[in-house]
Formats: C-alpha cells, sequence, structure tokens
C-alpha cells in the first residue's frame, strides 16, 4: 500500500508540475558577461552570487557547483554558492565552450570553435576527444541523460537539439522553434529538456524529449542576463524519482503559502 501510494503521489504531481510554471528541480545558470550565476526553481528565483573568477560559463553540479572560464580559471562552489576556493584551468584542445555537464564520473563540453565533445575529470582536467561533430559548429549547450547514458547537444546556429550515443551515433534530434540556444539543460526529476534563448533573455522553455513544447517561465532579474550555460544537479537513476517527489513537494508547500 505505502509503495503504491508514493508511485501515485509521484505521477500526481508530475501531472501538476506539467501543469505549473517552471521548472521542477532547482536550474543552475551561468551568466559570465555580469559575472553572476542564477539559481531557479518553479516561478521563482532561488538564489544567485557573484562568481569568483568573472566569465564563468560552462557548469556542472554534482554534490557541488564547478565552471570554467574561457581562458581563464574556473571555481568551485557548494550548491548554496558558497566558493570552496578550488579552482580549475580551462582544458588544453578545446577552443572554447559555454556550457557543461556531468555523469559524476567524468564532466563533458561541446567545443564552440571547432566542434566535437569532449570528455574530462571532474576537476575540468585530462581532457579527450568523445567524438566529433559534423557540419557547422557553434554548438553551445550540453547536457547529459542518466536514464539511457547519452548526450543531448544544442546548435547555437543550426538551432536544433541533437540527441547522441557516447559513441557519436546520433539518436535523434527536434527544432525547438527558436533561434541562439543557450542553457540546454535536462531535469533528471521529471524527464523533460529546459533551454534559454538569446532571443529572449530571462524565459526558459520546457520540452520533452521528443520536441513536445510544455510550456515556460520567465525570472525577471535575469532579463538582462546573458545566461549560456544551464544545468540540474545530477542525480542518477532510481535516486531521480526520489528527488523528483520531494522536490514536487517542497514546490506545493512554497505555492500553499
Amino acid at each position: 500500500m505505502k509503495k503504491g501510494f508514493l508511485v501515485s503521489l509521484v505521477f500526481a504531481s508530475i501531472a501538476g508540475a506539467q501543469a505549473g510554471v517552471g521548472p521542477t528541480s532547482e536550474y543552475y545558470l551561468t551568466a559570465g558577461d555580469q559575472g553572476m550565476l542564477w539559481v531557479v526553481q518553479g516561478g521563482a528565483v532561488n538564489r544567485s552570487w557573484v562568481g569568483a573568477t568573472g566569465g564563468e560559463y560552462p557548469i556542472a553540479v554534482g554534490s557541488e557547483v564547478r565552471t570554467l572560464t574561457n581562458g581563464s580559471q574556473g571555481a568551485e562552489y557548494t550548491l548554496g554558492g558558497v566558493d570552496t576556493g578550488a579552482r580549475y584551468a580551462f582544458p588544453a584542445g578545446i577552443g572554447s565552450a559555454w556550457d557543461g555537464t556531468t555523469d559524476l564520473n567524468n564532466n563533458y563540453l561541446v567545443d564552440w570553435s571547432v566542434g566535437g565533445v569532449w570528455r574530462t575529470d571532474r576537476d575540468w582536467s585530462n581532457p579527450s576527444l568523445l567524438f566529433a561533430l559534423g557540419g557547422s559548429a557553434e554548438r553551445l549547450g550540453i547536457t547529459y541523460d542518466f536514464s539511457d547514458n547519452t548526450l543531448w547537444v544544442s546548435g547555437w546556429d543550426l538551432n536544433v537539439v541533437e540527441h547522441f550515443a557516447m559513441d557519436g551515433t546520433p539518436l535523434g534530434s527536434f527544432v525547438p522553434g527558436m533561434t541562439s540556444i543557450t542553457c540546454l539543460a535536462l531535469d533528471h526529476a521529471d524527464g523533460t529538456l529546459w533551454m534559454g534563448t538569446q532571443a529572449q533573455p530571462g524565459t526558459f522553455f520546457q520540452f520533452a524529449k521528443d520536441g513536445t513544447p510544455m510550456g515556460s517561465a520567465t525570472f525577471e532579474p535575469l532579463v538582462g542576463q546573458n545566461t549560456l550555460g544551464g544545468e540540474f544537479q545530477a542525480v542518477p537513476e532510481p535516486a531521480s524519482m526520489i528527488a523528483l517527489g520531494v522536490g514536487l513537494l517542497l514546490l506545493a508547500r512554497r505555492r500553499l503559502r
């Protein structure tokens, strides 16, 4: 009975979340041009802080937040935004990158300058080319999918979201209907993709993995922010179901206040 009740509660919560506004989990966003990091959830800005090294864009969120800066140093923070003092060099061999992701064993970057997906250690060291990307460069966003050990990549100039196996095999794609896609991130709690666009700063859009639009949310404090990197905290399966239930219950309590 208890197990059935929990499953029913979680799936009822999913339906409620899809009908609501904003991401289920905390969505971490980087605005390096303004030197800021932001965390949004539901319809609210939960917190923000000034980056320790300035210009931070690529981001990976595990039990901590780790960033990079093109041509300079990235930093580490607690999930609450406290600078731990750790610093990370931008990995050699990568032209430039604006977003990152993690599977909790490795981090991943997509090279904006020449194309290609790169794998690094968790501290952004020891980079190696995982697979090349054909066609135009200027792919900006990347996010890891625990449900099937794959990667999602968004094209800034291609205006498409692509799905890849870890060996680079294309698994599908969809066109979200916006230009200059930014902040690609998979919410592991409900399995939906979130992204922004430089054409509409401060507004973020939710899609099912098949490309079905599911809604959007605008956060007024971010309207003037050039957010490019975005991630949700990496939560491996099946813990995501527990995280979903907890996250949605917290959101429901907030909305009742």
